[in-house]
């Protein structure tokens, strides 16, 4: 089968960051997220991002982050510590949201390039943040890159 079109993918991930936001901090179940993010496909509330999310990354990327949140909960504590000094606040919760699913896809998705990942999770977090936020973003984003993929060489420029 051909490949989803890379919007699908964007649309996918900011669905994957409100869902996740969604589960984690107004208890809502994962099942129920996933199927009115899926019913509600073309509707978002961040201008530029109007394209029907793919139905299996978004399923991957919430599933993966719920399995593996014990590991992903250590692995963005011990990041946000060395950038923040320590630090036990953490990020504020979406952005939280959407470095748990960024994190997620460096670990698991090996088959798509780190730079796709990033720039897509810093576009979707730029919908709600500033540059401040979305750089602090990035070099979490890049430096795990860097540390699970030795091919990625530098860091990813916030575009």
């Amino acid at each position: 089968p051909e490949p989803p079109p890379p919007a699908t993918l964007t649309a996918a991930r900011l669905a994957a960051v409100q869902g996740l936001y969604e589960i984690t901090y107004n208890r809502r179940p994962m099942r129920a997220v996933v199927e009115e993010a899926l019913a509600h496909k073309e509707q978002t509330e961040s201008p530029g991002f109007g394209h029907a999310p793919d139905p299996s990354l978004l399923k991957r990327i919430l599933f993966g982050v719920e399995e593996r949140s014990v590991e992903l909960e250590i692995l963005l504590k011990s990041v946000t510590r060395r950038r923040v000094g320590g630090s036990a606040t953490g990020p504020e919760p979406l952005l939280r949201a959407g470095l748990l699913c960024g994190l997620y896809e460096l670990m698991a998705h090996e088959d798509i390039d780190a730079p796709i990942i990033i720039n897509d999770y810093l576009a979707v977090l730029r919908a709600f943040y500033g540059a401040s936020e979305v750089g602090f973003a990035n070099g979490i984003l890049d430096s795990v890159a860097r540390a699970l993929r030795p091919s990625v060489k530098a860091e990813t420029p916030v575009s």
